[in-house]
């Protein structure tokens, strides 16, 4: 009998595979609301979207902000590319910075605005009644439109 040994799924950096791995350890042993591995939402956000960019940004999306042993450039030292280190930056909340306003600065970017689109809409599904809920129909406009800035928050007011 062979004893299984413990690998790396993917020696492609950057790649989708390693994005997971990354995820994986920096959300181990965190849990979701539901008492679910929170590793499960960021896997939920990236089902849902098509362009490879935006589902390594999904997995990665969190990482930053719930995990501080991982900094923008152990990212870049993973191999991900700028269009997702980009993305994950945007998407990433800065210390005293409101939902909305993080929203809005991620609105700029592609990838992270198909991301965070997707995130929102997992929130509404799985955490309704989370601190950011009322602001979510505001934050989806922007999303839509962020050229419109700060017209989207009058239109809902």
């Amino acid at each position: 009998m062979t004893q299984a040994k413990a690998h790396r799924v993917s020696s492609d950096p950057g790649s989708l595979e390693r994005a997971l791995e990354v995820a994986l350890a920096a959300h181990a042993g965190q849990e979701l609301p539901s008492g679910a591995p929170y590793i499960l939402h960021p896997l939920r956000i990236a089902v849902h979207l098509l362009a490879r960019d935006e589902q390594v940004a999904a997995i990665l999306h969190d990482v930053l902000e719930k995990n501080d042993a991982w900094t923008m450039d152990k990212l870049r030292a993973e191999g991900f590319n700028d269009s997702v280190l980009e993305a994950v930056d945007a998407l990433t909340r800065r210390k005293g910075e409101s939902f909305l306003d993080a929203v809005a600065r991620g609105a700029h970017d592609l990838v992270a605005r198909a991301v965070k689109r997707a995130d929102i809409v997992d929130h509404i599904k799985y955490f309704p009644k989370s601190a950011s809920s009322n602001d979510y129909p505001e934050a989806l406009l922007m999303l839509l439109a962020p050229e419109s800035g700060p017209m989207a928050r009058t239109l809902l007011h």
